[in-house]
C-alpha cells in the first residue's frame, strides 16, 4: 500500500519600488552576479 506524497509549493510575488540609490545598487550587485556566473561558465 504505497502511496505517493503529495507537495504544494507556495510562491509570493513582491513588487519592488527601489529608491534611486538603491536601484543603482541593485543594478550592481546583478552586473557582479552576472559576471560571477560567466566566469564559472568559462
Amino acid at each position: 500500500m504505497s502511496e505517493r506524497l503529495q507537495r504544494v509549493r507556495k510562491t509570493f510575488k513582491y513588487k519592488l519600488k527601489p529608491t534611486p540609490e538603491q536601484e543603482r545598487e541593485l543594478e550592481r550587485v546583478l552586473w557582479q552576479c552576472r559576471r560571477l556566473y560567466n566566469t564559472a561558465l568559462e
